[in-house]
């Protein structure tokens, strides 16, 4: 789906957005990270949540075991002040959302070309939400500790995704 004048970077992230929300049986589990005591090297710990979406290949969160192979489909909710600590010994592609007050954070990533450190495409939009977003955020902030509410869990993500 061409959007008319967008930017190659924010059309190769709308792409992206069309394809999940257009294929949501292509969605898998919703994993959540947790706030460890300390945070081990390595870790990222942000303030603002965040969804790391598998798109092709393998990732993990080294700081839970349950979760050091995540799938293609598979997504990790980071709340904020949550961490999670990256693997990928298998080749990934992995889309990154960072969701702040005023900006939404996208960064794609593809382990085949580069590492996790530093992603293949990134932008910064700036958050045009009413309030429904942050709304859906904490729902599922409050819902990482049911996490296997799933039927709950996953509807309320792609109605997330629907909003970026």
């Amino acid at each position: 789906m061409k959007a008319p004048g967008l930017p190659a970077d924010q059309q190769f992230f709308a792409d992206l957005f069309s394809g999940l929300v257009l294929n949501p049986q292509l969605l898998g589990r919703v994993w959540f990270a947790s706030q460890p005591a300390s945070l081990p090297v390595g870790s990222l710990c942000i303030d603002f949540p965040r969804l790391d979406i598998v798109l092709r290949g393998e990732y993990g969160n080294l700081l839970e075991a349950k979760q050091q192979r995540m799938v293609e489909g598979e997504m990790l909710f980071i709340p904020a002040r949550a961490a999670n600590l990256p693997i990928n010994n298998k080749p990934v592609m992995l889309l990154s959302l960072v969701f702040a007050p005023t900006w939404l954070g996208l960064s794609f990533y593809d382990s085949r070309t580069t590492s996790l450190l530093h992603p293949a495409r990134q932008i910064q939009l700036p958050s045009l939400q009413r309030g429904e977003g942050e709304a859906m955020l904490t729902a599922l902030t409050h819902l990482s500790r049911s996490p296997l509410e799933q039927n709950i869990i996953q509807p309320l993500v792609l109605s997330l995704l629907h909003l970026c």
